[in-house]
């Protein structure tokens, strides 16, 4: 890529470095690249793109197409799995913060790691304002309810909480259920996330488990910002 001209007087002026980067990854016809003025040239000579900044705001106009996939590095996306039981959690109604101690990916560090042993919750904390698309699910082991048992799973975010519901009116005796929950959640800049579940009508005997293996995730939590 070449650029030319009041280049770097532009690129400094709407600071957008990255910007290039982004609008032409992926692109047909920039072999080569002029930016003078405020345009963006193929490499024969054709408009592609007008950046209009005004005072803070920058316009762009014109049209790509588009050959690839782009992918943003920076781009939140994160994925979590509980590795260690949480013995003894619930059963009796007790909300459990689910702890996904283990990541397994976080392309852009918002996910701090939760610890079992409290248990405290694994957190997302979104970077910037989005919908963000969430889901977990939650292994539930040892419930031991005589009579109506009910079970839960809740995402809870800054702004409100999405809670999933489960009966047995049968009872459950020694059971293992797994629960699962997702929401595309509207997040501003610092709101944070986290997974509770519980088991009632029992005592206090249920385990979030983590029930893992090497190329198996019974338990786990993800994340990406999705707009």
């Amino acid at each position: 890529m070449k650029i030319h001209g009041k280049a770097k007087t532009i690129l400094a002026w709407v600071g957008c470095l990255s910007l290039l980067g982004i609008l032409t990854a992926g692109f047909t016809g920039f072999d080569t690249i002029r930016l003078s003025g405020g345009i963006i040239e193929d490499s024969g000579g054709n408009t592609r793109i007008t950046i209009s900044p005004t005072g803070t705001n920058v316009t762009l106009t014109g049209s790509v197409d588009f050959s690839s996939y782009v992918n943003k590095s920076s781009q939140p996306s994160f994925l979590a799995a509980l590795t260690t039981t949480i013995s003894n959690a619930t059963g009796d109604g007790t909300l459990v913060p689910v702890s996904y101690n283990s990541e397994i990916y976080d392309l852009n560090s918002n996910y701090a790691p939760g610890n079992p042993a409290t248990p405290s919750a694994g957190t997302f904390t979104a970077p910037v304002d989005g919908k963000y698309y969430l889901t977990a699910t939650v292994y539930l082991t040892d419930i031991n309810a005589a009579g109506a048992a009910t079970l839960s799973i809740r995402i809870v975010t800054s702004d409100r909480t999405y809670h999933k519901y489960f009966q047995d009116t049968a009872g459950l005796a020694n059971t293992v259920m797994s629960l699962s929950i997702d929401a595309i959640a509207d997040m501003d800049a610092n709101d944070t996330a986290y997974i509770q579940a519980n088991a009632a009508g029992g005592s206090k005997t249920a385990d979030v488990t983590s029930g893992n293996t090497t190329s198996l995730v019974y338990a786990y939590f993800s994340g990406s910002l999705i707009n």
